[in-house]
């Protein structure tokens, strides 16, 4: 770089510009089967005012049938793996036609529940208590076995699951015993939990 003053020239240094075209983050990335991956920041170095498609291989029209399933929340765009297997995507600049940027392989593997651990293997409470709760740990922490919870006499306790906050209601009732059982995969747990009269 050099400057001109009063006719006079002197240089002042000199840089280096370096272009740098985009590229993926990652080529390999493991999910466990329910888990989310958004897509943003994938793209390193990405050009300003430019759109990325992304395409999976062999995507099925039937949308059950792929390891992956793109789709968009609240959040973003991201990546939901579906079942056990491996997929391949790859981004492209501008449209799905477009120059491709790279391809990641995702591998989706499950994890099986091992075991169910309660805190507590009985539980006592009283009629009508709004805070009651059962407690338990599954091991892994994060298994993708879908973990279900029934109870045999639901007069004295009903059980049902809260979408919204991805946990069990408990809704104690009459006084009784109720056996609770707790599921995961090809494991189970059974918790008694008694119902006593509320004291006057």
């Amino acid at each position: 770089m050099k400057e001109t003053y009063n006719k006079k020239t002197r240089t002042l240094g000199s840089f280096e510009v370096n272009i740098v075209s985009p590229k993926l983050s990652y080529t390999e990335y493991e999910l466990l089967k329910g888990e989310r991956l958004y897509t943003d920041y994938w793209v390193q170095f990405p050009k300003a005012d430019t759109l990325y498609y992304i395409n999976i291989e062999n995507y099925d029209d039937i949308v059950e049938n792929n390891t992956l399933i793109i789709d968009q929340d609240e959040y973003g765009t991201f990546v939901y793996a579906n079942k056990a297997g491996t997929a391949k995507l790859t981004v492209r600049e501008g449209s799905k036609d477009g120059k491709s940027i790279g391809t990641i392989t995702f591998v989706v593997s499950e994890a099986p529940c091992e075991e169910i651990i309660p805190d507590l293997y009985e539980y006592t409470t009283y009629e009508g208590d709004l805070n009651f709760n059962i407690y338990f740990d599954l091991e892994p922490w994060n298994t993708t076995d879908t973990v279900i919870v029934t109870s045999d006499n639901t007069d004295v306790l009903s059980v049902s699951y809260n979408e919204d906050y991805r946990c069990f209601d408990y809704k104690v009732g009459k006084a009784g015993k109720a056996n609770v059982t707790i599921k995961c995969g090809d494991k189970s747990a059974v918790v008694v939990v008694t119902v006593v009269e509320e004291e006057e």
